[in-house]
């Protein structure tokens, strides 16, 4: 193989030399001597078209599964986070909220007692004093 510095290729063959084909379809993979013939069966390749749709869906295809599977594993992060956020909260309910609750509950009834008393007496000293 002989090179030279336009970057083109030749073959020797039967004492003859032949020009490689340099620029190459990706698609239906005719080669083509210039770029500018490449870029010119781009245009008119037939199995390009339909190559590339395929491409194109199977591109699309790859690059939803990679999101789902993204979108998944933040989902299962962010449910972790929440059922250790969930059980924090249950905690602190057990261990503030509801002595508290009962807390109240007991003074609550406490002062209920005391102003029944009161009103109790209040009646009492009303009735008296009418009298």
């Amino acid at each position: 193989m002989i090179k030279n510095d336009n970057n083109l290729s030749f073959k020797k063959y039967n004492n003859s030399i032949i020009m490689e084909k340099k620029y190459i379809c990706e698609w239906c993979n005719k080669g083509y001597k210039h770029p500018s013939g490449l870029s010119r069966h781009k245009k008119k390749c037939k199995g390009s078209k339909e190559d590339l749709k395929d491409y194109i869906n199977i591109e699309i295809k790859k690059i939803c599964e990679e999101e789902f599977i993204r979108k998944t594993f933040e989902t299962i992060r962010e449910n972790e986070i929440l059922k250790i956020e969930i059980d924090r909260m249950k905690e602190y309910n057990e261990d503030v909220v509801l002595p508290g609750i009962e807390a109240f509950k007991r003074s609550s009834a406490d002062k209920i007692s005391e102003l029944m008393e009161e009103i109790s007496r209040l009646k009492a000293k009303i009735k008296a004093y009418e009298t």
